[in-house]
């Protein structure tokens, strides 16, 4: 057992997963709603919000019976050790495609937004030196500077919906009727499909304090996420109206750009490429470190830290190499990142949750 003070409280894991969704958030929500559920895409939020208060009953209840153990050590108890061992190996390939992918989004918006003739390997190499060199510290120090970067961005996020509130056009987020409900059920699954990193998160449950506060923490996180996603959306097409959403790869962004304030405000949008990083850095750093403790449980290693550098090495070559442009980004992300998310992050936590109820394990 870990010490206290190698430790991080439910609380610090909870605002880890709202910082490291922000990104995610802001870039494919607003787009992929609108398409699938157009004027409705604000109420989508709603249908996630259920789908990830399920994820927490389930990871109270899990938590109640394995109180010091990890994730991966709770599915090995449910399903045995071997086969426990394959499915968590599943997740280590899955969770560092994941990792190649936000370090290559990462890049790219900076790339198409900032600085078009910038190589795109410069700000690669740059975030993951900084990952690389922050993930020697462990989760105790990403917790902490977690706290500080929450704290920012909701300042920042909150600022962003006051100055674009008066440009919201109702008429672009009405009429909702009953013909919306299957829209909107199929615009959800993208935000489920983000919301379910809280799974991956509690890979690290070993390392977590106070598990009994998952409920708690849980729903405060869950009505956090409800609101802001809504506004999200919400801001983006009542601003932009659906069709505009939908068609382009920042919508939020080009809502942003909408904003002025006697005219003294101009380039604004570099602000929230700043949230963006910061969410992204957390975003990476989790998954980095996610990923070394399943190797260590898989593999059974005494220390991961050597490893640090040689991931990161794996991570810039498979990030430039993962797909060769933007459009192949967005497929990617759509047909293949988000069915996977959703397998792995909800259908299989289930079934075994299901399994280990009826061995009679939780």
């Amino acid at each position: 057992m870990l010490s206290d003070k190698k430790k991080i409280s439910t609380r610090q894991i909870i605002i880890i997963f709202i910082v490291m969704v922000y990104s995610p958030a802001i870039r494919v929500i607003p787009a992929y709603t609108s398409e699938q559920a157009k004027q409705a895409a604000w109420i989508t939020p709603l249908i996630a919000f259920l789908g990830l208060l399920i994820i927490f009953y389930g990871l109270q209840k899990t938590f109640q019976k394995y109180k010091d153990a990890s994730l991966m050590e709770v599915i090995y108890d449910i399903i045995g050790t071997f086969t426990g061992k394959i499915i968590v190996s599943a997740y280590i390939v899955w969770i560092t495609l994941l990792a190649a992918l936000y370090v290559r989004y990462y890049s790219q918006r900076i790339v198409t937004s900032i600085f078009p003739n910038v190589d795109i390997r410069l700000f690669i190499i740059v975030m993951l030196v900084f990952v690389a060199y922050t993930s020697r510290y462990g989760v105790v120090v990403l917790a902490r500077m977690n706290e500080i970067i929450f704290t920012i961005i909701a300042a920042i996020f909150v600022i962003f919906v006051l100055f674009l509130s008066p440009k919201l056009e109702i008429q672009n987020l009405t009429p909702i009727s009953y013909l919306d409900i299957m829209p909107v059920l199929k615009g959800s699954l993208v935000i489920i499909a983000v919301w379910v990193y809280a799974i991956f998160l509690f890979m690290l449950s070993d390392q977590i304090n106070d598990k009994e506060n998952i409920k708690k923490f849980g729903i405060q996180a869950s009505f956090f996420l409800l609101v802001i996603n809504v506004l999200i959306i919400a801001v983006t097409v009542g601003t932009l109206g659906h069709t505009v959403s939908a068609r382009m790869p920042l919508p939020f962004l080009s809502a942003v750009k909408q904003i002025s304030f006697l005219d003294t405000l101009e380039k604004i949008e570099s602000i929230l490429v700043v949230t963006w990083i910061a969410s992204d850095f957390t975003l990476i750093s989790i998954l980095l470190y996610v990923i070394l403790n399943m190797v260590k449980s898989v593999f059974n290693f005494q220390d991961t830290k050597p490893f640090i550098n040689v991931l990161c090495l794996f991570l810039f070559i498979l990030s430039l190499y993962l797909t060769e442009s933007s459009f192949e980004l967005a497929e990617f992300s759509t047909k293949i990142a988000l069915p996977v998310n959703l397998i792995l992050g909800l259908a299989i936590p289930v079934l075994l949750f299901i399994v280990g109820k009826v061995r009679k394990k939780i």
